[in-house]
């Protein structure tokens, strides 16, 4: 798969250069062409830079790390057409007020500016630390992968992606729930920021239904009825399926 990133920092660098190690075609795109061409030549495995809007013709795949939408900065925004665009950003933190400008998302915000691109919002609560495991090792350790997007097969290409780094795609619904991806990106950095440091995940652990109920088990009154994870709804892969659900 042609893979491309718009943006040379350290996400931008760590992911796709995984990417590139498992045999994808990596392009890294910058604002400063020389500088991706060096960030290519440091990943090695046949990874290439150039500019921006080369990396937006490039790819079958965009890994979005600048915190605009990329209307903002490319010549012809209009190469991202039909494209999977994985943006992986989150707001300065700590700021002031953190609770406010959530919603809309910065993922929102990329899909109202590019609405022929399907956008899925992913790998923003993890550092890339994280990537100096390789992928065998987070994979035992069970590390959750959260995306959200409103196109199913963006979201199935963008699952076996992660697959490939090691993480466990959760998907948690359409893009409208992608600020919620951006506020648990605060909480983690919160976490980070306490003195746990850059290894600390959030992780999904699905637990086995117990045996039997006890106390009378749920009531199903009209909160069951919009439970997102209702035993009678259909789930494709990568969504959570209806069991005991727990984070750690």
């Amino acid at each position: 798969m042609k893979i491309s990133t718009l943006g040379t920092g350290n996400m931008a660098r760590n992911v796709a250069g995984r990417w590139a190690e498992a045999g994808h075609a990596v392009f890294f795109g910058s604002r400063d062409p020389d500088k991706a061409r060096s960030v290519a030549a440091e990943v090695g495995y046949s990874a290439d830079g150039g500019s921006n809007q080369e990396a937006a013709e490039f790819g079958q795949v965009v890994l979005h790390t600048v915190r605009m939408p990329p209307s903002a900065f490319l010549e012809r925004p209009a190469a991202l057409e039909g494209k999977i665009l994985i943006d992986l950003n989150n707001r300065d933190f700590p700021r002031p007020a953190p609770w406010q400008g959530l919603h809309p998302s910065l993922a929102e915000a990329v899909q109202e500016a590019h609405p022929s691109t399907r956008v899925v919002k992913g790998f923003n609560t993890m550092a890339m630390e994280i990537f100096d495991h390789e992928p065998a090792q987070l994979k035992e350790l069970g590390v959750s992968a959260f995306l959200a997007g409103n196109d199913e097969d963006a979201i199935d290409v963008v699952s076996e992606l992660a697959r490939q780094l090691g993480l466990e795609p959760v998907a948690v619904g359409d893009l409208g729930q992608a600020w919620l991806l951006e506020a648990q990106a605060d909480f983690i950095r919160s976490i980070m920021f306490s003195g746990a440091g850059a290894m600390a995940t959030v992780s999904t652990r699905i637990l086995p239904a117990a045996p039997s109920t006890r106390f009378g088990g749920r009531r199903q009154g009209a909160y069951w009825q919009r439970f997102s994870y209702r035993a009678d709804l259909p789930y494709r892969p990568g969504h959570l399926p209806p069991t005991s659900i727990a984070l750690v």
